[in-house]
């Protein structure tokens, strides 16, 4: 018959000890995630702080569209990808301009600043414009500026002769309806032209 030798003094002791080790090896580990947390939160805070980017959401929004941030080596925010976290919140201010505050929008769009390749002078200005835009927003830039687009004199069927890029950015600005409502506007126009007897696309001369 087998017999099993009755616990000790000692032996209860020893479990207690090694409980006691377990919890604070646990707190331990806790309180370390706790100051990465806050390392991590100030970085990020400071970091939209040095963007210089008006945000009308809070920065919980604005990471919901970056993904997750982790501190790299250096303790620099940055993407799971690698990418600086300042970096993705200037991409995120350029491709999200609903997430600007209001007339802050077109601050931090590339051809708020630069309209054309011939307005980079020098290579150094070339290369600030690629640092901070990349080399996609540089190839998208024209060899000269496009002619500004006075809006006060578009009518339906100039805004049809326009590039889809500037349709799409006066969509957006002033809503899906807009080409109906140039639709409509010269629709009423036409009717005003034929009631007075001035052809078409015409103005009416004044006195």
């Amino acid at each position: 018959m087998t017999t099993t030798a009755a616990a000790t003094p000692n032996d209860h002791n020893n479990s207690h000890e090694a409980n006691r080790t377990s919890e604070a090896v646990r707190q331990s580990a806790e309180r370390e995630r706790q100051r990465e947390n806050l390392r991590k939160e100030e970085a990020i805070r400071k970091t939209f702080e040095e963007s210089g980017i008006h945000f009308k959401v809070s920065p919980e929004k604005v990471l919901s569209t970056v993904g997750p941030v982790r501190l790299n080596a250096d303790g620099v925010p940055v993407t799971d990808g690698g990418v600086p976290l300042v970096e993705s919140l200037r991409n995120t201010a350029r491709v999200n301009p609903m997430l600007i505050a209001e007339g802050w929008q077109d601050a931090y769009q590339p051809e708020a600043l630069v309209k054309s390749k011939s307005d980079l002078k020098t290579a150094k200005e070339k290369s600030d414009y690629i640092t901070q835009f990349g080399e996609t927003a540089f190839a998208r830039l024209p060899l000269t500026a496009p002619q500004e687009l006075d809006e006060s004199t578009l009518t339906f069927e100039s805004y049809r002769r326009l590039p889809a890029a500037v349709k799409s950015k006066l969509i957006e600005k002033h809503g899906e309806d807009f080409s109906t409502r140039l639709l409509k506007a010269q629709q009423e126009q036409n009717r005003l032209d034929r009631l007075n007897g001035v052809p078409v696309g015409q103005k009416k001369k004044t006195a």
